[in-house]
């Protein structure tokens, strides 16, 4: 590794945060991150700061504030700069192809987190084992039998393919759900949802058509908030029990009321620290995983308890 001297613009300095100043780094690595509110995007910031504290490298992390053209000037500006590896989480990964091919150009890495790249640009992508996490949410659905209650018949699986992630989900499931004892059907509304109200009636009208739905599985937030809406509206609690992917305040609340009986809480803080470990190995010319994958958390009201300390 070789010291370098770096000089970071005003604007950017305003945005970035940087981590153990004052001491002797002898590599950079940038994390560009979408913003500093939501719980997932700062434990990746928190995995990501502990892994670069254990390695001896340098962090900075640019808050993008939601604005996906903000990214692209980050990279530009982190590259001229001389860092020598960046991890970004994409708002808009198409947007991104241009500058993380140019990136690449000039020697410095690029690893994609959460949401692959076009044209796969980049030099390395860090997202969850949905496969893993599909199994284990089949598992906890299954496993009402042994509390005295029927797994479900038939599980509808609602959410839209947009970025890639939900039809990645939705595989996963639906090999778990194909391997599983007793022969669950699987339903599939995979169309774009365009808000809570869309994703509410869609969900109503699929357990008003197949009243033999026993869950409902929804693959992203939105998806999820219209599942908990619809089978509240339409008085099933306790015959429709709900899964699917993402932990917020307002899920916490349905899993205390038995709305929700389990979804899927990425790691982010393992994400941020698996970002940086390959970073440094990228910076460093070890032959690095081009795709890690990060184990999940299945949260239920058996744990939630634990997480409640994230909507604090």
């Amino acid at each position: 590794m070789k010291a370098r001297r770096r000089r970071l613009p005003p604007p950017l300095l305003a945005a970035m945060l940087c981590v153990a100043a004052g001491q002797a780094w002898a590599d950079a690595v940038a994390l560009i991150n979408v913003n500093q509110l939501s719980p997932r995007y700062r434990q990746i910031n928190a995995g990501a700061i502990a892994a670069a504290r254990a390695a001896g490298v340098e962090l900075v992390i640019f808050n993008a504030n939601d604005v996906a053209a903000a990214q692209e000037r980050a990279i530009e500006t982190y590259v001229i700069n001389g860092v020598d590896a960046i991890g970004v989480v994409p708002i808009e990964p198409g947007l991104l192809v241009d500058d993380i091919a140019w990136a690449r150009e000039q020697g410095v890495p690029v690893i994609a987190i959460d949401t692959p790249i076009p044209d796969s640009v980049a030099a390395a992508y860090v997202g969850a084992d949905n496969g893993q996490a599909a199994r284990d949410l089949v598992a906890q659905m299954l496993g009402t039998a042994t509390r005295g209650a029927s797994p479900p018949a038939t599980v509808a699986v609602f959410g839209s393919d947009a970025g890639g992630i939900g039809e990645r989900r939705r595989a996963g499931l639906s090999v778990a759900l194909a391997t599983a004892a007793g022969g669950v059907e699987m339903l599939v509304d995979s169309g774009p949802v365009d808000g809570l109200e869309t994703a509410r009636a869609r969900i109503e009208a699929l357990i008003e058509a197949h009243g033999e739905i026993g869950a409902i599985c929804a693959t992203d937030p939105l998806a999820l908030a219209g599942a908990i809406a619809a089978v509240v509206d339409l008085g099933v609690v306790g015959d429709v029990a709900v899964y699917g992917w993402g932990l917020s305040a307002s899920v916490v609340q349905a899993i205390d009321s038995g709305v929700v009986a389990a979804v899927v809480l990425d790691d982010g803080y393992r994400a941020g620290a698996a970002t940086v470990e390959t970073a440094v190995k990228l910076i460093d010319g070890v032959p690095a995983t081009a795709v890690v994958e990060v184990r999940s958390t299945i949260v239920n009201a058996g744990n939630v308890d634990a997480y409640r300390r994230l909507f604090d």
